[in-house]
């Protein structure tokens, strides 16, 4: 029986073993996004990881989204930082509108001294102040060098 045990002991270690290993290999993506797409965004939409060094720009060119009559057209942004089986951290949101204007207007949000880490990344908090829309944005980009 201890043998038996043991195996089931080595089995469900290497599991984890595993399993933390790809969640970190996950986390541990460097390039910012640059040239991306978002089709459908929702409320909880989430951008691929990248490294940080102190400084990150995001900018959304050519936003396209539903709105209630009177309402502006408005998405709000929050910048994290992912954390393996911890809540992530938050650095502050930006709310986004000048994007909406023309297919080819952008708006940008910058967030400034931040940890220098892996693993960062911007949810959409909402989408006109509402939990139903969606959003397309026709660019969008992540600048991680320092402002000029």
């Amino acid at each position: 029986m201890g043998v038996r045990n043991a195996g089931r002991v080595t089995v469900i270690g290497a599991v984890g073993a595993a399993l933390l290993a790809a969640s970190a290999a996950v986390v541990l993506a460097a390039d910012p996004p640059v040239n991306r797409r978002i089709s459908n965004g929702r409320e909880g939409w989430e951008s691929p990881r990248w490294s940080d060094e102190r400084y990150s720009k995001l900018s959304f060119q050519g936003c396209a989204t539903t709105s209630l009559a009177g309402r502006p057209k408005s998405v709000t942004v929050r910048y994290h930082k992912d954390r393996d089986w911890l809540p992530d951290p938050q650095y502050g949101s930006r709310t986004f509108t000048q994007c909406f204007d023309t297919p080819g207007s952008v708006s940008v949000g910058e967030w400034r001294d931040l940890p220098r880490q892996h693993g960062y990344y911007v949810r959409i908090e909402d989408i006109n102040q509402s939990a139903h829309n969606t959003i397309d944005v026709a660019r969008y980009s992540v600048d991680t060098t320092a402002a000029e």
